[in-house]
C-alpha cells in the first residue's frame, strides 16, 4: 500500500474532519506498526515566511506555500521533492523524496535548486496498526498507484482542493471516473421532477 495516492471516499466526513473530505493523500510509510501520509490537496493561505519561527529557520523558502499535511505531528514540517542527491533525503517511490531539510536549504542558497521545487507540509496524516487496511476494506478510501508527475506537480494557489481529487478519480477511469462526474454535477432544485407535483393543483 506504500507508494500510493489515497482518495477519500466521496462525501465522507463532510461535516466532521473536513480536512479529509475529498483529500488525496500520499502514503510515505506503511508497515505493521502503522501508516503515515501527506494530504496533497490542502493548500493554506500561508507561506513559510509568514509562519512564526519558520522565516528565520528557513529564509530560503520564505515564499513557499504551506500545505496542511494532516492532523498528526504538532509543529512538524515535511518536504517532498525530486532531488535524490540531497543528504538526508529518503526515496519513497521512484523519483520522489522526503526530507533532507538542511541540504535543501543549502542547495537553494548555492543556486543548485529552486525553492519552488519543494513542497512543504505542516503535520501529517496517521493510522495505527491495521487501521488503514480496515478503512480501505470498508470503502472509506480508494487507492491508486501514484507517479512523480502527480505527486510533485506544481499547483496554482487558487486551485480548489477538490480539483486534484477529481483528477485522480478520472485518471483511475471506470467507476471512479463516473463517481467524479456524479459528484461534479450541480444540485438540481427540481430533482424530484413531477413526483413532487403529485396532488398539487395545476
Amino acid at each position: 500500500m506504500a507508494n500510493c495516492a489515497v482518495c477519500f471516499a466521496a462525501l465522507m466526513f463532510s461535516q466532521s474532519q473536513t480536512y479529509f473530505s475529498q483529500a488525496v493523500i500520499f502514503i510515505f510509510t506503511h508497515s505493521e506498526s502503522g501508516s503515515a501520509g501527506l494530504i496533497l490537496n490542502r493548500p493554506t493561505e500561508f507561506t513559510l515566511g509568514k509562519v512564526a519561527g519558520a522565516e528565520e529557520m528557513c529564509p530560503e523558502f520564505a515564499e513557499s506555500q504551506l500545505r496542511l499535511g494532516g492532523d498528526v505531528g504538532k509543529s512538524t514540517l515535511n518536504i517532498l521533492h525530486s532531488y535524490g542527491e540531497l543528504e538526508g533525503a529518503i526515496e519513497i517511490v521512484n523519483g520522489i523524496y522526503l526530507g533532507g531539510f538542511e541540504a535543501a536549504r543549502r542547495a537553494v542558497r548555492e543556486g543548485n535548486a529552486q525553492g519552488k521545487d519543494f513542497t512543504w507540509f505542516m503535520h501529517h496524516a496517521g493510522w495505527g496498526p491495521g487501521q488503514l487496511e480496515n478503512e480501505c476494506s470498508s470503502g472509506v478510501w480508494f487507492t491508486a498507484a501514484a507517479g512523480r508527475d502527480l505527486i510533485l506537480q506544481p499547483r496554482d494557489g487558487n486551485d480548489a482542493p477538490a480539483d486534484m481529487w477529481h483528477e485522480v478519480l478520472q485518471l483511475m477511469g471506470g467507476e471512479y471516473s463516473e463517481l467524479s462526474k456524479v459528484v461534479q454535477q450541480p444540485y438540481r432544485a427540481d430533482i424530484m421532477g413531477n413526483e413532487g407535483r403529485e396532488g398539487e393543483d395545476v
